[in-house]
């Protein structure tokens, strides 16, 4: 299995109770056999995520 993946952090910013901060995560996923069965592989996977601290 290969894995990559990158974090941006974004500028934060105020609200009335405080700060929010906030990350966004692309990442991709190479799966040779998924479940451990060649039958069912090669896959790629890719992910978007999104972090928030209140």
């Amino acid at each position: 299995m290969q894995e990559a993946w990158y974090r941006w952090a974004l500028p934060e910013w105020g609200t009335r109770v405080g700060k929010v901060q906030s990350a966004v995560s692309l990442g991709w996923q190479h799966i040779s056999n998924p479940g451990y069965n060649q039958d069912r592989g090669p896959v790629q996977v890719y992910s978007l995520r999104w972090h928030s601290e209140f």
